[in-house]
Parts: structure tokens; C-alpha cells; sequence
């Protein structure tokens, strides 16, 4: 049993190390695990337009050896711009996000609302919202504050409640179900 405890002790540190790794750890490590593996190249295609040129939008081919680089798709189109095609520009926020994880039966509350193209083709077919478009929020609005609501990793769900908290901006629905045929897609309205 101790024998069993030192290994346990011992592992500790080192997953404690593999967990805490800074991505510019991971930089460097990334080319050095690269030269093991054998290339494996592919072709990305990026969706080009330049505005100084005034022309149509055209795609341009890349290719890359995937062994080299990071997994996400943002790392392809930093060594696409760092080695091949310095013009490149595009957003890199979608790494700086936090992660937030939740159970698969919480995310299995979103199913049917996250879909909502914000078309508002519920809201304008909804005689409630007609009489009371001043007052009364309507469905595509209330669609969307329930999701916000649901979703187990929002910070915001006492704030958002008190918004919605007034008998006009939420009680006004009379079942009518217009909102239903009205979108044009399969959502939980």
C-alpha cells in the first residue's frame, strides 16, 4: 500500500506539470514533437479579398505540413501568415475565450435554442407583440433571454431575470402560436 502511495505521489507532480504548461512552452515543444512524425501535408483554401483591389473575393491555396504546427485551426493560419503569406489578416479572438465546461445534460438544454438566426420572423407574426410592441418583448427576444437563462455557464441569470421581471415584458403571450409557423426553421419556441 505505501509503495502504492509513493507512485501516486510521485505522478502528482508530473501531471501537475503537464496541466500548468504555458502555451509558449507548447510553441516550442510543438516543432520538436513535429520532427518525429513523418509530414503530412495538406491543402487549406482561405477566402481572400482585398480591398485596395476593389476586385471579387477569390480563394487561395496553402499547403501545409499538419505535423508542424499546432491541432486548432487558428495555429494553421499563424504559420500560414508567419511562413507563407505575411497579408493575411483575420480575428484571433477565438482563442483569448475562457473555457466554461458543463454536463451533457446541460447543454442538452440548449438543443432548439441556440439555433435562432435572429430573424425576427416570430415577433412580426405575433399579434401580441403587434398590440404591444412598446410593452411587450415578443418572442424572439423572450427565446433569447431564455437561453441566456438556461445555460448553465452564465454569470448573468439573476440580472437577466430582473429584466425580464414586469408583467407587460413577459406575460403578454396569449398562446396564439403564429410565432410557431412563422420561423423558418425547427426552433423551441
Amino acid at each position: 500500500m505505501n509503495a502504492l502511495r509513493r507512485g501516486t505521489s510521485q505522478a502528482l507532480p508530473r501531471l501537475a506539470t503537464r496541466i500548468f504548461t504555458t502555451s509558449a512552452q507548447l510553441e516550442v515543444a510543438a516543432p520538436a514533437a513535429a520532427a518525429t512524425k513523418a509530414p503530412l501535408n495538406k491543402e487549406f483554401q482561405v477566402y481572400r479579398w482585398d480591398p485596395d483591389n476593389g476586385g471579387k473575393p477569390t480563394y487561395k491555396s496553402y499547403n501545409l505540413d499538419i505535423n508542424s504546427c499546432g491541432p486548432m485551426m487558428l495555429d494553421v493560419l499563424f504559420k500560414i501568415k508567419d511562413e507563407q503569406d505575411p497579408t493575411l489578416a483575420f480575428r484571433r479572438s477565438c482563442s483569448s475565450g475562457k473555457e466554461y465546461y458543463q454536463s451533457r445534460e446541460d447543454r442538452n438544454k440548449l438543443d432548439g435554442l441556440y439555433e435562432c438566426i435572429l430573424c425576427a420572423c416570430c415577433s412580426t407574426s405575433c399579434p401580441s407583440y403587434w398590440w404591444n410592441e412598446d410593452k411587450y418583448l415578443g418572442p424572439a427576444v423572450l427565446l433569447q433571454a431564455y437561453r441566456w437563462i438556461i445555460d448553465s455557464r452564465d454569470d448573468f441569470t439573476k440580472e437577466r431575470l430582473a429584466q425580464l421581471d414586469d408583467a407587460y415584458k413577459l406575460y403578454r403571450c396569449h398562446t396564439i402560436m403564429n410565432c410557431a409557423k412563422g420561423v423558418p426553421q425547427k426552433n423551441s419556441i
